[in-house]
This record gives structure tokens, C-alpha cells and sequence, in this order.
């Protein structure tokens, strides 16, 4: 997230060129909606797995977690 975050292209554009597995989602609350911020994600055009990466799979390997 971040203000950044709000133009157009920008998460596509380091999925493409970072890979999904270099990004973590942050919400910056409270500064922006966490709703708004996980939306940009949720709606850009990458891969589905990349998108659960994102969300989800990058934070719960680098914690050392176990995934559901």
C-alpha cells in the first residue's frame, strides 16, 4: 500500500518485475482503508496466486507459519 499504490498499474508492474514472492500486503492503517488497500490487490490483474501470495503466503512463510 501506500499512496503509490493508487495509481494505476504500479502492484502489476512489481509482480512483473519483483515476482509475487517478494511482496507482502500491508494495509497502512490507519492512514487508508484496509478495505480500499487489500481491494487493490484483490482486483489487479495478476495471477490468482499471486494474489494469495501476496495476501497471505509471503507473510505466513517469512513468520515461519504453517498454512490452513
Amino acid at each position: 500500500s501506500s499512496a503509490l499504490s493508487m495509481y494505476s498499474g504500479v502492484l502489476e508492474w512489481a509482480v512483473g518485475e519483483l515476482g509475487a514472492e517478494r511482496i507482502v500486503f500491508g494495509s497502512d492503517t490507519p492512514g487508508y482503508c484496509a478495505a480500499a488497500q487489500k481491494a487493490r490487490v484483490v482486483y489487479a490483474d495478476i495471477p490468482q496466486d499471486a494474489k494469495r501470495a501476496i495476501l497471505f503466503g509471503n507473510a505466513t512463510r517469512f513468520l515461519g507459519l504453517k498454512e490452513p
